[in-house]
């Protein structure tokens, strides 16, 4: 799951790298940039507590697997449509999309481990997941310079999709607690 969770943020990670200083060849306002990338935290206030409920009542793994797909359908959407509405709107959906892989990806490692090691399971599924906040940051800037902003998320995206059954398979024979 911190895999999964890992190449789902390579889109989102990218955005903060490249939009500071790329804004303008994307027809943006400096304020734009800051609108665009706090949204998703904005609304995480209040589909944080809609995934946490919809956990207790459906199916995680169902729920996760969506997330996983949306979030990188948004992804792709940020490289073939880079407008500010555009940008908001998908801001707002991978804000929902992030509260279910966060949500379910920290199920996950409470209902796989021995409870003397949910801790240490903790540590590994935030720096396995981690890994994919760097690499965005950094691999996405990079690939921006050199293959164009577009062709970046357009591969991140693809990335994203593989990570779906990646995180649908984390889940396989777990009991929910």
């Amino acid at each position: 799951i911190g895999l999964a969770t890992a190449f789902s943020l390579l889109g989102d990670q990218t955005l903060y790298s490249v939009l500071p200083t790329y804004f303008r060849e994307l027809g943006l306002l400096p304020y734009h940039v800051g609108l665009i990338l706090s949204m998703n935290r904005w609304i995480r206030l209040v589909t944080n507590q809609l995934a946490e409920w919809l956990c207790r009542r459906y199916n995680p793994t169902v729920l996760v697997g969506l997330a996983l797909v949306l979030g990188a359908l948004v992804t792709l959407s940020y490289g073939l449509v880079p407008a500010f509405p555009i940008f908001i709107g998908m801001r707002f959906l991978w804000g929902l999309s992030w509260s279910f892989i966060r949500q379910v990806g920290l199920m996950t490692v409470v209902d796989s481990s021995p409870e003397r090691h949910i801790g240490r399971m903790m540590g590994f599924y935030t720096g396995i997941s981690r890994i994919g906040s760097v690499v965005g940051n950094l691999v996405g800037a990079m690939g921006h310079d050199l293959i164009g902003f577009t062709l970046t998320l357009l591969i991140f995206s693809g990335i994203s999709l593989v990570g779906v059954p990646i995180g649908v398979l984390s889940r396989r024979r777990l009991r929910q607690v």
